[in-house]
This record gives structure tokens, sequence and C-alpha cells, in this order.
């Protein structure tokens, strides 16, 4: 059925908590208060394990300093190993590629079977061992850019989530994240970008979202071949889009278009694991 078709199906119970949510979303003060409402209320339309939100700069898409929040870790070192593997990757280089349907409650199983899932190196190292197996997680946006990601994890032998529990997480996306960024901006957590961060931006100002993640693909040394593979289309399509980045960037093909970037961001890549 899909998360669309189960957002026109949700019953009116589920819809009453979701206006409930909402509303005591609009109403938190501060990103503490927001944080404990939204971790506390989820458990009345997608029950959780263990739960984390995290916040991006609008502009340069990196992580937020003083913006991630946990619930339920059961060590500090676990949370250690989530945020500082994931959170703090460099988000030009080491993207990990957003999917294109945000503000809409998604699960690995949407891109990957569970059992390709549990093989997967993403897993084994770091979620197997916090007791993490089943995954939703939703992409908030604000005024069309990133505010924050919300992420809620079940243990192994627990239920996948459900099309009504991600259609449901779905509903309250517009609140979250403006709520998130209205808290934030409160508590003077957006800087001005760094002169390199700005750089960078205005390389990629103009891309489309599916073009802006073909260049985190391009950035991390994948082939057209293996980018239409990524995406289940055609080395034709993936080609179309290149096309378009280049002429939008004005590089003249995907070395200068690395090159660009590495210079804006003045970093250097680091090797794949």
């Amino acid at each position: 059925m899909g998360t669309k078709g189960a957002i026109r199906l949700l019953p009116a119970s589920i819809l009453r908590r979701v206006w409930r949510i909402n509303g005591a979303l609009a109403e938190a003060e501060n990103l503490a208060q927001l944080t404990e409402t939204l971790f506390e209320n989820l458990k009345s339309i997608a029950p959780y394990d263990v739960a984390t939100l995290y916040g991006q700069d609008l502009l340069t898409r990196e992580p937020l300093p003083g913006a991630f929040f946990l619930k339920n870790y059961s060590t500090s070192e676990s949370a250690k190993t989530y945020s500082s593997y994931y959170f703090y990757k460099n988000p030009i280089l080491f993207t990990m590629t957003d999917p294109h349907c945000r503000n809409m409650g998604l699960t690995q199983t949407d891109f990957i079977r569970q059992s390709q899932f549990l093989e997967t190196e993403f897993y084994v190292d770091f979620f197997k061992p916090m007791g993490i197996c089943h995954t939703l997680f939703l992409h908030a946006v604000f005024q069309g850019k990133m505010a924050c990601t919300l992420t809620l994890h079940r243990p192994p032998g627990g239920p996948e989530y459900t099309d009504r529990e991600k259609g449901a997480v779905t509903l309250i996306a517009p609140m979250v994240a403006s709520s998130f960024f209205a808290a934030a901006l409160q508590e003077g957590l957006y800087n001005p970008p760094a002169p390199d961060a700005m750089a960078a931006q205005r390389l990629l100002d103009g891309l489309t979202l599916r073009e802006r993640d073909i260049v985190a693909l391009i950035m991390r040394g994948l082939t057209n071949r293996q980018i239409a593979e990524h995406y289940c289309i055609s080395d034709k399509t993936v080609m179309t889009h290149v096309t378009a980045i280049m002429r939008k960037t004005g590089r003249k093909n995907r070395v200068d278009l690395i090159t660009g970037l590495l210079a804006a961001t003045r970093t250097e890549p680091s090797p794949e694991r």
C-alpha cells in the first residue's frame, strides 16, 4: 500500500493523536522541551525502543552543534559511537544520500530487504552491538531545507515499522521541522556559515534534490553504471543528470566538479571503510 496510501486510511483515533502531538510541539518553548515532548508522544503512534533527533544547518547541511538528542540509549558509549560515526561525517563528501520523499517516514526496507540489511557493515558494526534492528527515519524539512532528522529504533525480534506508523509520523513532519527551527533559532544555534561552506553551497545552488544526491555519489567515486544501479534507473538517465549537473555548476567533467568541491570545502577525502 505504501506510506501515502496508509495516510489516507489512518483511523480517526490515530489522526486525533497526531493532532494532539502537533499542538504539543507548537507549544514547546525550547529544544529540550520540544525533544522531550516529541519523544514522549511518539510512543502513541510509532512505539520505539531507542530514538535520536539531530539538527542540520539549513544552508550548509552540516550538523548543528548542540542539537543532538538521544532517548533510551543504554550506555553513553553507544551514543558516542553512533554520533561520532554518522552525525559528524563530512556532509559534502560522505553524506548518507537523502531520500527524495522528504517529510515522509521511511525504513531500511523501503530500499533494501531486511535480510540484506542484516548483512551490511552498517548493521553489523554499529546497529547490532547497540541492539538495534528496525529503524524508522524522517528527514523533516522547513522551507525546502533539511531542519532535522528523527530516527526511531526497535530491537531484534521486534516488529518492523508498518505503513500506518510511517504514515502517522509523516503527518507530524512539518510541525517537527518548523518547531525545531524556531527553537534552534531562538537558542542561537544557527551561526553565519563559514566562507568555505558558502563556496560549496554556491557551487551546488540550482541543483535539484536528485542532482545533489548524484553529486554525493560522484564524490564517493561511483561510476555512472553504479549510480544507475543504486537508483534502479538507466545509464542514459544518469548521463542526463550528470550533464545537467556539469552545465549548472559550470564544470567540465567529474574531476573538475570534485576538485571544485574539495577546494571549496578545503578538505581531503578519507579512504572508504
